[in-house]
């Protein structure tokens, strides 16, 4: 699901710590996609 809310397919980003937040903030945006619809039922 990351893959078609955030840019995880391929990153430009160089660094654990960089990869790490991008990953994070991917998720974050991964589950405030989800949220309606586990309110929803």
């Amino acid at each position: 699901m990351g893959k078609m809310v955030g840019p995880i397919t391929q990153t430009m980003l160089r660094g654990v710590k960089r990869i790490a937040a991008q990953f994070t903030l991917t998720m974050a945006a991964c589950n405030l996609v989800r949220l309606p619809g586990l309110l929803a039922a």
